[in-house]
């Protein structure tokens, strides 16, 4: 132990432990006596090339109008209203543009919500009287707790739906009234989703092609060939998704495309234990022990569960907009254990995306191309980061929220924000440190005065013991 940088009696800080604490990484390590790898490497180079369809495209695009349209309203109003009504407006955008890029499904539940929302009667004047009564810090934290909790009920669709009503509801008092263009942006959006909420769409078939090549043998681009083996006995992959009916579309989708039943499992928040226990068990046995080849899993499964022994895949249907919540699923199956020399993790980019853009995407701002060529912008500096996530983490978190608010059109700034980050960190840790050493020091000082040491008193007690011990006095040194 260092007795010049930490004290007996003090508990050293997580900033002092840092500075001494020797960080190996897993690509630090030794390979293994054979010459290979002790870990895997990871491959993110391989992304599923969406083409959306024109209805598609357009419905995004009317769902980015409609979030300029409240925008707009909003910026005459919030400095009478203070930050609420905006805070309020940007959770409803968000809310809406994460569940339209997780599926119609998802989408067609909370557009259903929010206009019931927005149109109900009891709406009337609630805005005016929310304005002049000034109570907005206590509804904003009602409402930044009713956030979490829908964050937290994503997996379960009777909470959600409950809990993103309440959301909605408490939202609705700070927005003004829908005007006739915005009801009818809301109105056509809802008419979409509900056309196409049962339906496989662009992003599915691509999906159903990759799957196919993985998990069916002898399946090329998803057609079968010369009578090759149609069973669905190959390799296995684990399909993230944020949203429990998302999941559950997912699931229809792949039976009415001829996938057996017994080949699909499902992991998620609220699931009976012994089913859970049982489908994760089955994932982590030798597939020749069962039929189970597709783990379709909300991020109930994205932390302390490992899946790695006979998985090297995984899937990420949207894009978490939290990079640590993309570290927890990867983690699944890139850890100690997987016999792979390579991880896919693969993510889904619209035809025409380039990887080498990032700055600008190449995309019209606002369009669906747009926002999904921005994601997967996020997918490669998550990995280029995922050693050190920490503050780094929230910056990008905060970049994505701010793009599809249409507040911040691109990365030019993010670079510099984890780089200031990083160096507040570290004076974070000096000044932590001179605080300790100085805690150290003032202990010290009255340690020695409540003990009356000094040289004088010091020479006393060794005098004595050498007498006591071997009848003995101090010599004075030449």
């Amino acid at each position: 132990m260092d007795s010049h940088r930490f004290a007996r009696t003090l508990v050293p800080s997580e900033e002092a432990k840092a500075q001494v604490m020797v960080r190996r990484l897993k690509r630090d390590l030794p390979p293994k006596w054979d010459g290979t790898p002790r870990f895997p490497e990871r491959d993110l180079d391989h992304p599923l090339v969406v083409t959306y369809d024109d209805a598609t495209r357009a419905a995004y695009a009317k769902l980015d109008q409609y979030a300029q349209s409240r925008r707009e309203t909003l910026s005459s109003q919030v400095t009478l209203a203070g930050i609420a009504p905006s805070r309020a407006a940007d959770f409803v955008v968000t809310l809406l543009k994460r569940r339209f890029l997780s599926s119609p499904k998802a989408f067609a539940n909370t557009v259903e919500a929010h206009l019931k929302t927005m149109t109900a009667r009891e709406r009337q004047g609630d805005a005016e009287r929310d304005y002049d009564r000034g109570a907005h810090s206590v509804a904003e934290k009602i409402l930044a707790t009713m956030i979490e909790q829908l964050d937290e009920a994503a997996e379960d669709d009777a909470a959600y739906e409950e809990a993103a009503k309440a959301a909605l509801a408490t939202a609705r008092r700070f927005a003004p009234p829908l005007s006739p263009a915005e009801q009818k942006l809301l109105e056509d959006l809802q008419g979409w989703a509900l056309r196409n909420s049962d339906k496989a769409d662009g992003k599915f078939t691509v999906f159903l092609n990759w799957l196919r090549a993985i998990v069916q043998p002898g399946n090329v681009d998803g057609a079968n060939r010369h009578g090759v083996n149609e069973r669905w006995d190959g390799e296995r992959v684990i399909v993230f998704t944020e949203y429990r009916d998302t999941q559950r579309w997912l699931h229809e989708r792949l039976i009415g495309a001829g996938v057996p039943n017994e080949a699909i499992a499902q992991l998620y928040g609220g699931q009976d234990r012994d089913e859970r226990e049982r489908v994760k068990s089955v994932f982590q046995d030798s597939p020749d022990a069962d039929p189970v080849r597709i783990l379709l899993a909300t991020d109930s499964a994205s932390e302390g569960i490992n899946l790695q022994n006979y998985c090297h895949r995984v899937l990420h249907w949207e894009i978490p907009w939290n990079p640590n919540r993309l570290e927890q699923r990867n983690g699944r199956v890139d850890r100690h254990g997987q016999s792979a020399a390579k991880v896919e993790i693969v993510h889904f980019v619209p035809s025409g995306w380039d990887r080498d853009r990032e700055e600008d995407t190449g995309f019209a701002e606002g369009t669906l191309e747009d926002a999904m060529a921005f994601l997967g912008v996020a997918v490669r500096k998550v990995d280029q980061i995922r050693t050190d996530l920490g503050s780094a983490g929230e910056v990008i978190a905060s970049q994505v929220e701010q793009k599809m608010l249409g507040k911040r059109s691109s990365w030019q700034t993010t670079d510099k924000e984890i780089q200031q980050r990083a160096g507040k960190a570290v004076l974070k840790i000096e000044r932590n440190l001179a605080h300790d050493l100085q805690q150290a020091q003032d202990q010290l000082t009255q340690t020695r005065s409540e003990l009356n040491l000094n040289p004088d008193t010091v020479e006393r007690v060794v005098r004595t013991a050498l007498r006591l011990a071997h009848n003995k006095d101090l010599i004075d040194a030449p």
